[in-house]
């Protein structure tokens, strides 16, 4: 279970993340991509990969913070391929990539201890937690009829 504290610190990092871009109702997934380019002044190509018999458990990927690049898997429905392009900005709005490990850090979602036993970094660990956060608050953007506003994770 995620502590108190460590949920504090995912909110605020996540929600100054998601603050940098400009957000309004009725937004969908190319405007909200546009948005994310116009804060960061860089063009995003998103490249979905057909071949990916050897991701594993990955779903989608960013070269590098450098990159503009952000891969996901071409088989999976169109939403969740939205959602792997939302996680990646998020690493990009908060400055911060960890997604080399992800697949260590799927379980230590759940298990704080996991990481360390794996001999893993909890900071990578709040590096994803933050971009799904801000994953989230994206995904609920586009996808929630209600305000901006009222989105809450």
């Amino acid at each position: 279970m995620i502590s108190e504290e460590l949920f504090a610190e995912v909110a605020s990092r996540g929600q100054s993340a998601f603050a940098r871009i400009s957000i309004r109702e009725g937004l969908n997934f190319d405007g909200a991509i546009a948005e994310v380019e116009a804060t960061l002044k860089r063009k995003i190509t998103l490249n979905r990969v057909v071949d990916t018999i050897d991701w594993g458990r990955l779903t989608g990927y960013l070269v590098s913070m450098r990159s503009d690049h952000i891969f996901t898997r071409a088989r999976d429905p169109q939403m969740y391929q939205e959602y792997a392009a939302f996680h990646e900005i998020g690493h990009l709005l908060d400055g911060r990539s960890s997604c080399s490990a992800a697949v260590r850090l799927r379980l230590a979602v759940v298990n704080w201890g996991y990481i360390e036993s794996a001999g893993g970094n909890p900071d990578e660990l709040l590096d994803e937690l933050v971009a799904e956060y801000v994953a989230h608050l994206l995904a609920s953007a586009v996808h929630l009829p209600q305000p901006v506003s009222e989105l809450a994770w």
